[in-house]
């Protein structure tokens, strides 16, 4: 593409259906300034390590979220396993498939 020097990332969306302007503000992108970012003290924890625990709940396997949750506390200096949120606090531990279904369809329990 013109204009744009050429790195990996350019090389591979070059490949794929990306228009100029898509380009440019992935380009502009910045990874956080300082480790304190919540790009990683709130999206870990509360975020990733969330969404596995409710997967775990139904039985599927996470294992590049499990990953970056363990690579992330190392960063952090925290635990985010057991800093954030899992099934039980956020009140869904037990409910089956429809059971949720229904709960976050309606805000009714059982």
């Amino acid at each position: 593409m013109r204009g744009v020097s050429s790195t990996p990332v350019v090389s591979f969306i070059s490949t794929r259906r990306v228009s100029r302007l898509q380009l440019r503000r992935l380009l502009q992108l910045k990874a956080p300034g300082n480790l304190e970012s919540r790009w990683l003290t709130e999206d870990i924890p509360y975020g990733l390590a969330a969404w596995v625990s409710i997967a775990r709940q139904y039985g599927i396997d996470t294992p590049l979220m499990n990953g970056l949750i363990d690579i992330g506390s190392v960063v952090m200096g925290q635990d985010g396993w057991t800093s954030g949120r899992g099934v039980e606090k956020l009140g869904i531990a037990g409910m089956s498939q429809e059971e949720l279904r229904t709960f976050l369809q309606t805000g009714q329990i059982g």
